[in-house]
């Protein structure tokens, strides 16, 4: 039977509310999220990040992105692989695609963009291993496009447990060592009305010593 009073009426909404609504929270795991300087481009080829995870399992992961030819209205669809132990090792999955819409040109410094790439279910992975994260472009795009995903500067192993690939390979050369600006990990949903716990139990309190 509905109930008559308004303050049990407002503090079922309330309960109702704390359970049915939730909000994610991210779980970074590994990350390389220092300044941000140099960065390998989508048209240079194969290219991606190592790490080593120490949770068994990621549905996310966050590159700095910007548009090396801007103004030209295309803009690019990119996803990101995630593959067992080296840029050519298995495909253990493929987060959703995300587009990257044409920035306008700025002359001074073109800006990087945070773009966060989801899986649509956890990767499972085994905590100490090897895995890379490999950027690609996951739908035909014209000639006038490419994008940069940009690392923590060139000689600087910022990120000790994995390196950068770059045409298919390990990068090398006189500007190694070289990492990708990257994060991954899992997210969590909780309850985004757990504040609403206290008044509700408040509540209840009071209507109970009135009892």
């Amino acid at each position: 039977m509905a109930t008559s009073n308004p303050l049990l009426r407002a503090l079922s909404v309330a309960l109702g509310l704390a359970f049915a609504t939730s909000v994610v929270h991210a779980a970074v795991d590994q990350e390389n999220t220092g300044s941000i300087s140099g960065g390998i481009t989508l048209n240079s080829g194969v290219f991606g990040q190592s790490f080593v995870p120490t949770l068994d399992a990621i549905d996310f992961a966050e590159f700095q992105v910007n548009d090396q030819n801007p103004g030209f209205g295309d803009g690019d669809y990119i996803a990101v692989r995630v593959r067992n132990g080296a840029i050519n090792g298995s495909i253990l999955g493929t987060s959703e695609t995300v587009f990257f819409a044409d920035q306008v040109f700025n002359p001074i410094n073109q800006p990087t963009e945070l773009v966060h790439f989801s899986f649509s279910s956890p990767i499972a992975l085994t905590p100490g291993q090897i895995y890379v994260l490999e950027p690609f472009r996951a739908a035909p795009s014209t000639l006038e496009s490419d994008l940069g995903f940009f690392g923590t500067g060139f000689n600087n192993d910022a990120y000790v447990n994995g390196t950068a690939f770059f045409h298919g390979a390990v990068f090398t050369g006189v500007n190694a060592p070289f990492d990708l600006w990257f994060s991954e990990g899992t997210t969590v949903p909780l309850p985004a009305a757990l504040w609403l716990f206290a008044p509700a139990l408040a509540g209840l309190g009071r209507l109970r010593r009135r009892g």
